[in-house]
């Protein structure tokens, strides 16, 4: 019983993370139009591959940081309830 509530609790925390990462990408996108000088069909590809790696390295961290801190705290909470 007690894990569905952690698992009911744990689901909300998980959308900040994506947001975080496709903020991300959306500047490297403005950054490589307005900022950058690159030009070329591997420059492009390169450039944006790699930003699509560091992107999702960056949403799988922030995801299970925000999990297993939601996680703790949630077991700490029920750990500590005193039920009369």
């Amino acid at each position: 019983r007690e894990r569905e509530r952690e698992a009911q609790v744990n689901v909300g925390v998980l959308g900040a993370h994506r947001f975080t990462g496709m903020f991300v990408f959306m500047y490297s996108v403005f950054y490589f139009r307005v900022r950058s000088s690159m030009s070329g069909t591997l420059q492009t590809v390169q450039f944006f591959g790699y930003t699509l790696l560091a992107c999702y390295m960056f949403f799988l961290m922030l995801g299970t940081v925000g999990f297993y801190s939601s996680l703790t705290f949630i077991r700490y909470i029920y750990k500590n309830l005193k039920m009369d």
